[in-house]
């Protein structure tokens, strides 16, 4: 119990005199040359190639080209890719209240609750309509 209690203690002092003894060995055979000569490189290892600087280039769009760009890709304006055009479910559906709809979603198939919920998410956006089609 008594090492384990003194053992914040003695660690440091362990490793520091293993430093200390480490660097006289060191002063003592530079003093006297009897130190070993750096082994030659391997002739079959290759050094490998330095690598080469990083280059910045001015090619490349600041934060405001960024910003601008996501802004048009949000906006469909000069975004590359598909759009997605979905019909009305049912014609007279825009004049229908969120009420009038979830009526007549009453017993619909999957396939029926799937193109409102779609269609609703892309125009009005009713939360409503979307909790009665999930």
């Amino acid at each position: 119990m008594r090492k384990l209690l003194l053992l914040p203690l003695t660690l440091p002092l362990a490793a520091a005199r293993g430093a200390i003894q480490a660097s006289v060995e060191a002063v003592l055979d530079a003093l006297t040359g009897d130190l070993d000569p750096a082994p030659p490189p391997s002739p079959t290892r290759a050094q490998p190639a330095p690598e080469p600087p990083i280059k910045l280039h001015d090619h490349e769009p600041t934060r405001g080209d960024v910003i601008r760009r996501r802004f048009e890709a949000r906006e469909g304006n000069g975004s590359v890719g598909a759009e997605v055009r979905v019909d009305e479910p049912w014609n007279g559906y825009d004049e229908m209240s969120a009420r009038d709809v979830m009526d007549r979603l009453v017993g619909a198939d999957e396939a029926t609750l799937a193109v409102v919920r779609l269609y609703e998410r892309a125009n009005r956006n009713r939360a409503t309509v979307l909790r009665a089609t999930a």
